[in-house]
């Protein structure tokens, strides 16, 4: 895939895309399961909350108090004890951000409940950048706005093919938004999408032209 015509926005993910939390999933759903909550009861309290209201420590605990699981006042203090020890941003991501920063406007749409998210990203130093917040597959919307404000063609890059699909899905003309799948593992070789391995990738310098 090669662009012809001028970016006007790039538009990414932050989770797992900007930046990570160093630690395993095991560890992090540990959290409840070692409080008693059963695996299955835990993955779907997790699951409700992520795809719905957006995730949050606080959002997970009302979550498994429905399922009948009360979780103690250490439980949000040690999944924000993680966060604080494992949260940081890609090597190559402040760098290439401010790179980028300097030919066309850089937003960061996410998905996940407006204060974690605003947190996390403040956490990072990713504050200065403009921010849009959703709900899980609902960025069509965000790209609308910011195709309205900029103009095309945009590039969105996420890590997670469930949401680029669901943008493909809202019809948007390849002219107008170009997909990029950030897959840092080499996990989805058969992917639709072009994918890069991290924002320095040098098919995505050759898609944005600079």
């Amino acid at each position: 895939m090669e662009n012809t015509r001028k970016v006007t926005c790039i538009a990414l993910d932050f989770d797992e895309t900007l930046a990570f939390i160093d630690s395993s999933r095991e560890e992090f759903f540990g959290t409840w399961e070692k409080r008693g909550v059963p695996k299955e009861i835990g993955e779907k309290a997790y699951k409700e909350i992520h795809d719905g209201e957006g995730f949050s420590y606080t959002g997970m605990k009302k979550a498994l108090k429905n399922y009948g699981y009360d979780m103690d006042e250490s439980f949000e203090k040690e999944l924000w004890a993680r966060l604080e020890k494992g949260l940081r941003p890609f090597k190559e991501a402040k760098e290439t951000i401010e790179r980028w920063m300097n030919k066309c406007p850089v937003v960061v749409i996410t998905a996940g409940d407006d204060s974690f998210q605003k947190e996390k990203i403040q956490r990072t130093g990713f504050s200065h950048l403009p921010l849009i917040i959703t709900k899980f597959r609902k960025k069509a919307e965000a790209i609308q706005t910011l195709l309205k404000k900029y103009g095309a063609p945009i590039v969105f890059i996420d890590d997670k093919i469930s949401e680029l699909t669901s943008i493909k899905e809202a019809d948007f003309s390849k002219k107008d938004v170009i997909l990029i799948l950030l897959d840092r593992a080499g996990k989805n070789k058969k992917s639709e999408f072009e994918a890069i391995s991290s924002l320095d990738d040098s098919k995505l310098t050759k898609i944005l032209g600079f």
